[in-house]
């Protein structure tokens, strides 16, 4: 009996707690944001460009960085739908309002938004909503056939959406979209008065956010094991040719590094593979365009460092479906402050080459990938906004970026070029280098530049093929990428093979007398780039369906970007690796 009367005298409470308490009925936050097609996810319109519900006044939320950069234009909608947040006992009756049907507007539409309609269905458009800042989906219609002999086909739009909503009494876990009640689009008669509704279903879950994320994602799971074996595959290949190279190189240069070179330059040395002997005067000769060469491999450090910072945050799960945008407002901070690294290296190296124009080198630093980025992405900005797409990136946007880069990341640059000048230490190089250049005699196959760019070029780009699969999948699909633990692996073995092939190509470079290998380690391995953006190219024709100037500008200016951060974070690394080796078998031997 006690039991009883205290059980009703708390649901007396929790009521009396709900009819006072102005939070307790809390608004569910849904967001229209963008449709385009399906399979071509960077093709992106505004909701409200569709002839469906609209409010009488459109309002649009305030957005990330990252989230313009990603072509979202969130607008507030007109759905309403309640979620209850009250003490504990209550909620076991009341936790959430449960919406049946509520119609959202009466449609009246003409001949032609009917056809604008049918063009959006037959390319399988797809919306996209935010639910408590959560991505959620759907189709808009869908195609059905008439009569196979001749054929013909009719296209329905759905005009009801089912809101499932997964909870744990204390917040929304997850959410999905169900589109039902297809109506035909054959006339504009048939769109006359129709209403187009919703409703809200809410599922209770004992599971953790952790755990719905695992079981929402059961199927990513799955492709996960998938992924992971074919990484170990190409890990351990990746290793055997490592120790490969690095076998045949210690092979090679045991001999020679035991012996001298007295007498190298009236031609004693006879064996054929230690004429790199007879170069030293003219080895550390520095490259032309110094300030040009200085600036590729600072700018190349600076993306070794932003790209390892974006995977460690990965790892630490920053970036994720829900923190819709992170990822990229992250990379534009990190790039900004991360050109103190390009700074520091570019002024550190060209003060080891003795030059004196400070001033060209630092705008020469800082404008190596913003000035070729800029004019590709204003090209592409035009034509997304002459589309009236989302992609075109708003003004406001853009001059927040500007506003970074003159304020931080030019500054960063000029400190780190005064650092790089002020702390490095004088470069004394082991061979003294003559006044005259020594005639270079002609290159056989194995040292001429084209054997180079498709062998150093070819080897790392398949190294990382499997792995670029899965992230073109990500970027011109609609997988999500979640294994960074696995892309810092993959990161890893990109610089171990990067570094073996570069030392391999300027070991052959100098045995046929060509000191030149300054330039040549740069451009050797860096045209990987080149390989990775024909691979883009075929991934695209091969697994999309990419097309329209649109969608080819985005393709164009992403890739080309992207192709070309890669080119310089490679070279840097190749530069490194050749420079380390040079030092040390010119320091391993004795010179006259």
């Amino acid at each position: 009996m006690n039991l009883a009367r205290l059980f009703w005298a708390r649901i007396l409470v929790s009521i009396l707690y709900y009819a006072v308490s102005a939070d307790a009925n809390k608004a569910v936050d849904i967001f229209v944001n963008k449709v385009g097609p399906f399979r071509n996810p960077h093709e992106t319109y505004l909701y409200y460009s569709l002839p469906l519900c609209r409010p009488e006044t459109i309002k649009f939320r305030s957005m990330s960085v990252g989230q313009a950069l990603d072509g979202n234009k969130l607008a507030y909608s007109d759905f309403r739908i309640k979620f209850l947040d009250v003490v504990v006992y209550i909620r076991i009756m009341f936790i959430a309002e449960n919406v049946e049907s509520r119609v959202l507007c009466v449609l009246n539409l003409t001949a032609k938004e009917v056809e604008f309609l049918r063009r959006a269905i037959d390319e399988q458009y797809y919306f996209e909503f935010f639910v408590q800042d959560r991505p959620v989906g759907g189709y808009l219609g869908e195609t059905m056939e008439t009569s196979l002999l001749p054929h013909t086909h009719e296209q329905y739009l759905f005009k009801h959406i089912v809101f499932t909503f997964y909870h744990n009494n204390k917040e929304i876990l997850s959410a999905c979209l169900k589109m039902e009640d297809p109506v035909s689009l054959k006339s504009a008669e048939n769109m006359k008065g129709v209403s187009y509704s919703y409703s809200a279903r809410w599922n209770y879950t004992e599971l953790s956010p952790d755990e719905m994320a695992v079981k929402v994602n059961k199927l990513s799971k799955n492709m996960d094991r998938i992924h992971w074996i074919s990484i170990i595959n190409s890990v351990a290949l990746n290793i055997l040719l490592v120790i490969f190279i690095s076998a045949i190189l210690a092979k090679m240069l045991g001999r020679e590094l035991s012996s001298g070179v007295e007498g190298a330059e009236e031609g004693d040395v006879k064996d054929s593979e230690a004429t790199w002997k007879r170069i030293s005067a003219d080895v550390f000769r520095y490259p032309k365009f110094k300030r040009i060469f200085c600036a590729v491999v600072g700018a190349g450090s600076q993306f070794l460092v932003l790209i390892s910072g974006l995977v460690v945050m990965g790892i630490m799960r920053l970036f994720d479906v829900a923190n819709h945008g992170a990822a990229t407002s992250t990379g534009c901070v990190l790039f900004a402050f991360t050109c103190i690294i390009a700074g520091y290296v570019s002024g550190a190296l060209y003060k080891m080459m003795d030059g004196d124009k400070w001033v060209s080198l630092v705008n020469v630093t800082a404008a190596l990938f913003v000035g070729p980025f800029f004019v590709v992405w204003a090209v592409d900005n035009c034509v997304a906004w002459s589309y009236g797409s989302t992609q075109a990136l708003p003004v406001s946007i853009l001059i927040s970026l500007v506003a970074l880069w003159m304020f931080v990341g030019y500054p960063l640059t000029v400190i780190g070029s005064l650092l790089g000048k002020n702390l490095t230490s004088t470069f004394e190089p082991p061979c003294r280098t003559k006044n005259v250049p020594r005639e270079i005699p002609p290159s056989p196959i194995y040292s001429a530049w084209p054997g180079h760019i498709i062998f150093g070029g070819c080897i790392p780009c398949s190294a990382i093929a499997v792995e670029l699969y899965y992230i073109f999948g990500a970027v011109w699909g609609r997988e999500e990428y979640t294994l960074y633990g696995l892309l810092l692996i993959m990161m890893m073995m990109l610089i171990f093979i990067t570094a073996s092939v570069s030392i391999c190509l300027t070991y052959s470079l100098l045995v046929a007398e060509d000191y030149r290998w300054w330039w040549r380690s740069v451009f050797s391995v860096g045209a990987s780039a080149g390989f990775m953006f024909i691979y883009a190219v075929l991934y695209v024709i091969k697994r999309t369906e990419i097309s329209g100037l649109l969608q080819i500008s985005q393709f164009l200016s992403w890739t080309l970007s992207t192709c070309y951060a890669f080119f310089l974070a490679v070279g840097s690394v190749s530069f490194f690796a050749s420079f380390v080796f040079v030092r040390f078998i010119y320091r391993s031997v004795k010179l006259d």
